[in-house]
C-alpha cells in the first residue's frame, strides 16, 4: 500500500507563493519600468524622436497601465491571476523584443502602449489583487512581504541593465530582459498560481466588502487621498525615471549613477520591514504622512548634494 505524499503546511505554501511572486516582481519591475532610464538615448536614435517624445511614449504606457488596472483587477477577481499574469509576462517578452525594432515615434508609442497593458497585468496592482484574493484574512502582511522583494528591483536592474548595455549593446540587453520575462516570470506565474497558490480563498470582509467602494466615493476624504497619492506617485515616479539623467548631469558616470540609484531598493526594503514590524502600532495614515514627508526632504538633499557621495547615498 503506497504512502500518500505529504502536503506542505499552509504557512510554507503561502511563503512559497509569495517568494515566487516576489522573484517575478523583481524581474517585471526591473525590465518593464526601471530599465527605461538607460534606454532614452538609444530609443531617440532608433525612433528619430527627441527626448520629450521618448519620455512621452513611456508616460503613455504608464497611462495605459493606470487605465487598465481596475479592469485587470476585476478580471482577476472573476477568473484568478494565473492566466492574467502568465499572459502578461509572455506579452511583455514579445513587446520588449519588438522594442529593439522600433524605427519611428509611432512604433515607439504603439510598443509602449502594449507594455503599459503588460504592466497592468504583471506589476504590483495585479499581484496585490491576487494576494488579497488568496490571503484575505491577512492580506496586509502578505502584500508587505511581497513588496520586500519588489524593493530590490531597482537595486538589481539598474546596474544589470547598465552592464548589459555596456557589454552587448541596448538591443541585445533588451533581448536578455525579454528572455527573463518569458523563461522566468511566465513559468512562475503559471506554476505558483496553478491551484490558487495553495491557499484557501476567503471572501473579503471589512474594507474589501462589497459596496465599500461605492460608500467611499461618497466621502470627501476619498478624493483628498486620491489627490495626495496621485501627487506623491507623480513626483516619485518622475524622480525614479529621471534619476539616472540627473545623477549623470552631476558628472557621475553611468556606472556610478546606477550604484547610487541602487541604494533606493535596500532603503525601500528597510522602510517596509519597519512598517511590517510596527504595523500593529502605527495607523495607515501615520505611515502615509511619514512617507510623504520624507520625499520632499530627500529631493532637497539631492538638489544640494552635488557629487558628495554621503549626501547622494
Amino acid at each position: 500500500m503506497g504512502t500518500a505524499r505529504s502536503t506542505p503546511p499552509p504557512d510554507r505554501r503561502a511563503f512559497g507563493t509569495i517568494c515566487a511572486l516576489g522573484i517575478a516582481q523583481i524581474i517585471s519591475w526591473g525590465s518593464l519600468y526601471y530599465a527605461f532610464s538607460f534606454l532614452v538615448t538609444p530609443l531617440m536614435q532608433a525612433s528619430g524622436g527627441d527626448k520629450p517624445s521618448v519620455f512621452a511614449a513611456f508616460s503613455f504606457g504608464l497611462l495605459v497601465s493606470g487605465l487598465l488596472s481596475a479592469p485587470v483587477g476585476a478580471l482577476i477577481d472573476r477568473v484568478g491571476g494565473r492566466g492574467v499574469m502568465t499572459a502578461g509576462s509572455i506579452a511583455g517578452a514579445v513587446l520588449l523584443a519588438l522594442l529593439t525594432q522600433v524605427q519611428s515615434v509611432f512604433a515607439l508609442y504603439a510598443v509602449w502602449a502594449g507594455l503599459g497593458a503588460v504592466m497592468a497585468a504583471t506589476l504590483y496592482d495585479p499581484a496585490f489583487a491576487v494576494l488579497t484574493r488568496l490571503f484575505a484574512a491577512n492580506y496586509r502582511r502578505a502584500i508587505t512581504t511581497l513588496t520586500l522583494f519588489g524593493g530590490f528591483a531597482s537595486t538589481v536592474f539598474w546596474p544589470l541593465t547598465q552592464i548589459l548595455i555596456a557589454e552587448f549593446g541596448w538591443r541585445d540587453a533588451l533581448l536578455v530582459l525579454s528572455s527573463l520575462n518569458l523563461m522566468v516570470c511566465a513559468p512562475l506565474h503559471w506554476w505558483v498560481l496553478r491551484d490558487g497558490g495553495g491557499t484557501e480563498r476567503v471572501r473579503p470582509s471589512g474594507p474589501a466588502a462589497p459596496g465599500a467602494f461605492r460608500a467611499a466615493l461618497r466621502t470627501p476624504i476619498f478624493y483628498l487621498l486620491t489627490i495626495a497619492f496621485t501627487g506623491n506617485a507623480l513626483v516619485f515616479s518622475a524622480t525614479q525615471v529621471h534619476l539616472m539623467s540627473m545623477l549623470q548631469e552631476k558628472q557621475l558616470s553611468a556606472a556610478s549613477a546606477a550604484l547610487v540609484g541602487a541604494m533606493i531598493g535596500p532603503m525601500q526594503v528597510t522602510g517596509r520591514v519597519l512598517e511590517l514590524a510596527f504595523a500593529s502600532r502605527l495607523s495607515a495614515s501615520t505611515v502615509g504622512i511619514l512617507a510623504m514627508a520624507f520625499l520632499p526632504l530627500s529631493l532637497w538633499l539631492l538638489a544640494l548634494a552635488g557629487v558628495q557621495w554621503p549626501l547622494l547615498v
